[in-house]
């Protein structure tokens, strides 16, 4: 199970950073859970499966709109029905300061214990976003004069829609927290690049230029989890992936996922999954 993407290239449009594809399930290899640049909107029109962002596991539906900021890693592993559209957009196309980047961009950085990638939105909103993709799609095709303004127009009344629904049902919560996690940029792109790795603490506070308590009450303000949770949720998604993709045995993926045993590994895929790894790769194959 994986993605198939049907990507328009964008060579015609220089400095505007901003790519849309159409992915659509196929049974191939997909590639490993990764993090970009780029805020990330993914419109699921049909098909299932799994989405692995940030250490979480949503399962895919039609209907649904996920927001993916630049720290998050993330991979899709679907079933070959999956239609999706995907929209990505560097967060300085809305300004480099100011409310534009910040204010209405608070939707693609939930922060707290009940924090979701999800948007949230209501089935009248997902029609008029699912037009708005369409009209993206168009004109990224078709590449007329001021297809960019046309775009970034586009994008924006998809982004007042999300941003609407988030604030008038209080989703966002705390303002205060989204600053507190701008804090942990830093740790959380080393932890993005390393958790595979054995890495400590220490390291991650050093990077922040934080003590070890300071930035662990912060991260556990923000995240509703402790750092040492967060990286350990990071590879027990690689695991997921892995065992899901590939036939490999359990205790290379276990390694490979920066796991320093398998009785380790095993112990937290049972805390996590609540399965062994072995029954989650059989009934992942039901989807």
């Amino acid at each position: 199970m994986s993605i198939d993407v049907i990507k328009y290239e964008p060579d015609t449009l220089p400095e505007f950073p901003f790519e849309f594809m159409r992915a659509k399930g196929t049974n191939r290899t997909p590639q490993f859970l990764h993090w970009h640049e780029y805020l990330e909107l993914d419109l699921v029109l049909g098909g299932s499966g799994i989405n692995y962002i940030a250490g979480r596991e949503y399962r895919l539906e039609p209907g649904q709109l996920y927001l993916i900021n630049e720290l998050d890693h993330h991979i899709a592993v679907t079933d070959s029905s999956l239609e999706m559209l995907i929209v990505l957009f560097h967060p300085n196309l809305f300004g480099r300061e100011g409310m534009m980047k910040w204010e209405f961009l608070r939707p693609f950085y939930p922060v707290g214990p009940e924090s979701s990638k999800l948007a949230g939105i209501n089935t009248d909103e997902f029609a008029r976003i699912s037009g708005l993709f369409s009209d993206i799609e168009r004109e990224w095709r078709d590449k007329k004069p001021g297809c960019q303004l046309m775009m970034y127009a586009r994008l924006s009344e998809i982004l007042a829609i999300i941003y609407r629904a988030g604030h008038d049902d209080g989703r966002f919560g705390n303002p205060a927290l989204l600053k507190k996690y701008a804090k942990l940029e830093p740790g959380l792109r080393l932890i993005n690049a390393r958790f595979r790795e054995p890495l400590g603490i220490d390291e991650i506070c050093s990077a922040c230029h934080m003590s070890r308590t300071y930035f662990s009450s912060l991260f556990s303000q923000t995240h509703g989890i402790t750092c040492s949770e967060y990286i350990e949720r990071l590879r027990i998604s690689n695991a997921c992936m892995l065992l899901i993709t590939t036939g490999r045995a359990v205790v290379d993926i276990a390694l490979e996922s920066g796991f320093s045993s398998l009785s380790t590994f095993n112990s937290a895929f049972k805390k996590h999954c609540g399965k062994t790894p072995s029954q989650y790769r059989s009934d992942a194959a039901t989807i």
